[in-house]
């Protein structure tokens, strides 16, 4: 028994005409969406299966309009959801206020069912720094997140979590949880449509994270489909 999945950053709406076609051609059993316009909710639904949790995470001017962002699970199987904040909260994030800037950091956590049996998958979007560097902020989110995923005991985590591998958070996570992301791969950035920079970063920021109960198999980056490459992996129950 095993749950494929797909994790990925969309940069809002910016490459719906290549991150669409690209869940088209890779149907999968969960589908991790970070930085979703709730807006583009029903477009993502007609490829990968209904919005079984979205969790905004603030607004921006997209198209002419104010629109709420977050992140979002798919899939098509049976599934329980939670939702959690570990900055801010959803309250915070006001449509009369314009284009906000709370930091807000949501969490959305489905037990879904496969052949029976339940798999906890859990993504989130972590706080942004500059240059990739830890501050007292991110700590403090750190602290609180860990403590909302403390709740759940055993879980796949996934998500952007803006914090390079080889530096102090990136190590923080992976010192709790297995990081399973190959080694191979240097950055999670891709070196064309990620242009914040200008130029091309090194930087692995992207994670999937297991606790012992889950194993992740197959676990590849897929390039070419938004700022940030798509995440595709196997999901098992560890004997």
């Amino acid at each position: 028994m095993s749950l494929s999945l797909i994790c990925v950053n969309v940069e809002w709406s910016k490459h719906l005409d290549t991150v669409i076609p690209f869940l088209k051609a890779h149907p999968v059993d969960v589908v991790c969406i970070q930085e979703l316009v709730e807006k583009d909710i029903p477009v993502f639904e007609a490829v990968c299966g209904p919005c079984i949790g979205y969790a905004p995470n603030g607004l921006k001017e997209i198209d002419g309009g104010i629109h709420s962002f977050g992140n979002g699970i798919f899939s098509r199987k049976e599934a329980k959801i939670r939702i959690e904040y570990y900055a801010g909260s959803a309250e915070v994030i006001r449509l009369d206020n314009g284009v906000s800037d709370v930091d807000v950091h949501s969490l959305v956590i489905a037990e879904i069912a496969s052949e029976g049996e339940p798999y906890r998958i859990a993504t989130t979007h972590f706080t942004w720094t500059p240059n990739g560097e830890a501050n007292e902020i991110q700590r403090k989110h750190f602290v609180s997140l860990s403590e909302k995923l403390a709740s759940l005991q055993e879980f796949v985590l996934c998500g952007d979590f803006n914090a390079p591998r080889g530096r102090e958070m990136f190590t923080a996570f992976a010192e709790q949880y297995t990081d399973n992301i190959p080694a191979e791969y240097e950055t999670s950035l891709d070196p064309v449509l990620h242009t914040k920079a200008g130029r091309p970063l090194p930087y692995m920021v992207d994670g999937l994270f297991t606790t012992p109960t889950y194993k992740a198999t197959d676990v590849r980056l897929e390039f070419g489909i938004s700022d940030h490459a798509a995440i595709i992996a196997t999901i098992e129950k560890a004997a």
